[in-house]
């Protein structure tokens, strides 16, 4: 579960611009500090920062003529690693959050290790409703986000949960390893008691029995879906984890509904 110690500026550029300068602060107003000049991109991501720490920035156009006065000044947040979960163990109830965020996982009704892609891997075989559960509030913060795991699954059902977070059925976010969509293919959703499902669905299988990596991406109120690095769907979800409250039910490979659970590892 990951935020990065960085913001991204992005925008497009003005007729006539050639490049921009970016000016950086950790207070409203100032002092700032040049952090970029002559950048061409229509966007900027500058890294390094501080987890917790809003930053303040301006940005200026520039082109032959000169240089233009400074934007209005917006602020960013800057993210961090909130979990890693390597599955490396190879005994015992406990999978460490390797972040040093103390989320470890607790195993429940015995899912073992075995090799994985990296290294091990969590092995949830289904034949014993095998699955982890995650600390009460570990999403409650979040708006922007990205999560991210190889998964290699061994047989599906529709709505088998790869990860579901929430505080019941009306109050969740979860990605399926198959959805409505077809076989092998992730479904993402959120939903509050207040607010209809959400969802995105890929356009891209899961093939059983190879590891695959599978990632899902909030910017704003756009959420995408990748499968092994490759765009698999995107659109518009306004809800974010922080409308979900502090979770209690954050569960790897069971859903929050009575359906199958997770017949696959992760790593």
């Amino acid at each position: 579960i990951l935020g990065t110690n960085r913001v991204t500026l992005s925008g497009t550029l003005s007729a006539g611009t050639t490049s921009y300068n970016v000016k950086r602060a950790t207070t409203s107003g100032g002092p700032y500090t040049t952090v970029a000049t002559g950048v061409t991109s229509t966007t900027y991501t500058d890294t390094g920062l501080t987890y917790g720490v809003t930053y303040y920035y301006l940005v200026s156009a520039s082109n032959a003529i000169g240089t233009s006065p400074d934007s209005v000044e917006i602020s960013l947040d800057a993210g961090s690693l909130v979990a890693h979960l390597k599955f490396d163990e190879t005994v015992g109830a406990i999978a460490t959050d390797s972040s040093g965020g103390g989320h470890d996982a607790t195993l429940v009704n015995g899912p073992n290790f075995s090799a994985g892609y990296l290294d091990n891997a969590l092995n949830l075989p289904a034949t014993s409703s095998q699955y982890a559960t995650l600390p009460a509030g570990i999403v409650s913060a979040l708006t922007d986000f990205t999560i991210a795991t190889w998964i290699k699954v061994d047989a599906f059902s529709t709505w088998q949960r790869i990860f579901d977070f929430g505080s019941g059925t009306d109050n969740y976010m979860f990605l399926a390893a198959q959805g409505s969509a077809g076989a092998g293919k992730p479904r993402f959703a959120f939903r509050t008691p207040s607010v209809a499902q959400q969802h995105i669905d890929s356009s891209i299988a899961i093939t059983a029995g190879v590891w695959t990596h599978v990632a899902v991406i909030r910017s704003g109120d756009t959420v995408s879906l990748y499968v092994n690095g490759t765009l698999a769907g995107s659109g518009t979800i306004t809800i974010n984890p922080s409308d979900l409250g502090f979770t209690t039910q954050n569960y790897l490979g069971k859903s929050q509904w009575p359906d199958p659970y997770l017949d696959s590892s992760l790593d």
